[in-house]
């Protein structure tokens, strides 16, 4: 199984329609967010990892003003889930994206909300 900084090389060799500047902040991303896993296999890393990877990330303060916790942890938890998406289709490996079921999970209210249903418990 290929670690995700393999993932990640070969992501980058195989996408030639990427931007250079997208090109540029994947690995940025992936070394600021997830320097301990880029190591790691893709098929270690769990559900679990992933939502207190995402609430540590979201716990942050944010160097400037535009650059808040939840949206550098969105940002990151994209690029992840791009890239083990991308794992399993090259590889063929029984990797699930655990970021797409993650979101399902992590952000139930914004995604009910832009679905045009309000949860229950929205307004708590």
């Amino acid at each position: 199984m290929p670690t995700l900084q393999h993932v990640l090389e070969e992501y980058l060799k195989t996408r030639s329609d990427l931007r250079p500047a997208t090109r540029r902040q994947y690995p940025l991303f992936l070394q600021r967010c997830f320097p301990d896993w880029m190591d790691r296999e893709v098929g270690e890393i769990t559900k679990h990892d992933c939502l207190q990877r995402y609430a540590d990330l979201c716990s942050l303060t944010p160097a400037r003003a535009s650059a808040g916790g939840k949206g550098q942890a969105d940002n990151a938890f994209r690029v992840l889930g791009a890239l083990m998406s991308f794992s399993q289709a090259l590889y063929d490996a029984p990797v699930i994206n655990l970021v797409s079921q993650f979101r399902k999970i992590a952000k139930p209210k914004v995604l009910a909300h832009r679905e045009g249903h309000v949860a229950a418990d929205s307004f708590a």
